[in-house]
């Protein structure tokens, strides 16, 4: 047995952007005991909901935030998340080809902007820690629509890995470093059955099961 250490464990902080029914965020914190979480979510009633029907209520660990995302980055302070997940939607219908509709769904177009995610770097990145990282939920109407938001993040971070579980739904990550961290979001969520389950109950992407995995390091 190894002797319990006198300093207890440093905090894992994470953020998600686009809470929705909570189970993502509750799942956070009921699985990793470390982690403390800022959940944001636009709507109060989604969060009224939230809390009436799924118990997603603030705790020592958990804040719940009822602010726009691009305004809740804005106001966020440089370097404060270990991992900033968003998982926000816009309400455009996929479209295709041969559409008008936009091919990608998901991140919103609000959240792809300069300000947010910029050559030069913007807020995605900035209220990340050195060795944060970042992961956002996409929902494309073909693969090649990923592509645009791949170089995006290639041109801030040094590191970027896709999970894709159909030609639909995808997770990219990004750091710039592949940090201990990461190892909450890649070794345990993707290969999680239960984890899973909570994200299919928000409506989220199920990326805990088998999918293909690539990797892109520049």
């Amino acid at each position: 047995l190894q002797p319990v250490s006198p300093t207890p464990p440093s905090r894992v902080c994470v953020g998600v952007l686009g809470a929705g029914g909570g189970a993502l965020p509750s799942a956070l914190c009921s699985f990793f005991p470390r982690v403390s979480l800022d959940a944001v979510e636009l709507s109060p009633k989604v969060i009224e909901l939230a809390g009436e029907f799924f118990d997603f209520k603030e705790n020592a660990r958990l804040k719940i935030h009822q602010a726009d995302a691009v305004d809740f980055l804005a106001a966020s302070p440089a370097g404060k998340f270990d991992i900033l997940l968003l998982d926000i939607a816009s309400n455009t219908p996929l479209g295709g080809p041969d559409d008008e509709s936009p091919m990608l769904q998901a991140p919103p177009a609000e959240l792809m902007t300069e300000d947010m995610l910029g050559p030069s770097g913007g807020h995605l990145k900035r209220v990340l820690t050195a060795t944060g990282v970042l992961a956002i939920n996409v929902i494309a109407s073909h693969p090649e629509a990923i592509k645009p938001l791949k170089e995006k993040l290639l041109q801030n971070f040094s590191w970027v890995s896709s999970s894709s579980t159909s030609a639909s739904f995808t997770v990219l990550f990004a750091s710039d470093k592949v940090p201990p961290t990461a190892s909450i979001i890649q070794d345990t969520v993707l290969t999680n059955p239960e984890f899973g389950k909570l994200f299919e109950i928000d409506h989220v992407l199920k990326i805990c099961e088998t999918g293909h995995s690539s990797y892109i390091r520049r």
